[in-house]
C-alpha cells in the first residue's frame, strides 16, 4: 500500500475504524471522528492490555506524542492491519503488536526499535485515601493506582541533555 493513499474500510466493528491518509491516521466510530494522530508527531507507539474484555475493549495501541499528549485506538477497530502497515511504512519500521492473547494488565513499547519491547507503563500503588477506597482495599477489590511512564519511555521523551538531573 502507498503510505500517501486512503483507506476507507466500513465500520463494521463495535469499535469503528481507522483512516489513513496524507501522514494521518483516523480513528473514527458511528460517523464521528474519535482520534486523528499525525503520524509525523509521534514520538512513541506502544500497546497495553486490561482484564476487561471480551465483553469490552481490552487491547489498546497507543500513541505518545509528549508525556501529556496520549491517544489511543481500540485494536479490535476495522482497518488495523492497514494501519500497522502504513504506520511501519512512514515510521521506516516494524510496528507490530505483541500482547496478542494477554489477559490481564501489560503493556509494551513497539517504536522507536530501540525500546520495542520494554514496558510503556509501570503502576503505582496509591495509599487509598477515601472511604469508598479504604473499604475496597479492605474487602480485598484493589487499591487505587496510577500509571506512569516507564523510565525507556521516557528516555525517548527526554534526551539525556534536557532531563533534569535526579536526586537521590
Amino acid at each position: 500500500m502507498n503510505a500517501e493513499q486512503g483507506i476507507d474500510i466500513e465500520e463494521t466493528q463495535p469499535s469503528g475504524r481507522v483512516y489513513m491518509a496524507f501522514g494521518k491516521i483516523v480513528w473514527l466510530h458511528k460517523g464521528e471522528v474519535l482520534c486523528e494522530i499525525q503520524v509525523q508527531d509521534i514520538k512513541l507507539v506502544g500497546e497495553y492490555t486490561t482484564a476487561e474484555g471480551p465483553v469490552i475493549n481490552d487491547w489498546f495501541l497507543v500513541f505518545i506524542l509528549s508525556e501529556d499528549n496520549v491517544l489511543q485506538i481500540p485494536l479490535y477497530v476495522n482497518g488495523r492491519e492497514a494501519m500497522l502497515q502504513y504506520l511501519s511504512e512512514l515510521l521506516g519500521a516494524e510496528v507490530a503488536p505483541r500482547l496478542v492473547g494477554s489477559a490481564g494488565w501489560a503493556t509494551t513499547l513497539l517504536w522507536p526499535p530501540e525500546v520495542a519491547g520494554k514496558p510503556m507503563w509501570d503502576l503505582e500503588e496509591l495509599a487509598p485515601v477515601t472511604f469508598g477506597q479504604k473499604l475496597k482495599a479492605f474487602v480485598g477489590l484493589g487499591r487505587p493506582t496510577r500509571i506512569q511512564l516507564t523510565r525507556h519511555a521516557l528516555s525517548v521523551l527526554e534526551p539525556p541533555a534536557t532531563r533534569s538531573p535526579q536526586v537521590g
